[in-house]
């Protein structure tokens, strides 16, 4: 699952989700639209948050946890 599905799914805006990892909400949203890449503090403190749904795969568009739900924008 990508962290934009994620943030879609859990009804969660880019600051709600940027409190709880400890990173701005400037950053969330560059994670999201894939226009940047987290760093490995924050690619762990996401993997946590999201009890696993979001993994490094999804970043990088490999395996089935990379693709978007039908309907929802990539």
């Amino acid at each position: 699952m990508t962290l934009n599905d994620y943030l879609l799914v859990q009804g969660l805006s880019d600051e709600e989700f940027a409190q709880r990892i400890g990173r701005s909400r400037t950053a969330v949203n560059r994670y999201r639209r894939g226009l940047r890449m987290p760093d490995r503090e924050t690619m762990l403190a996401i993997h946590r948050e999201t009890d696993g749904a979001v993994t490094v795969e999804s970043f990088y568009g490999l395996g089935p946890q990379a693709q978007s739900a039908p309907g929802s924008a990539a």
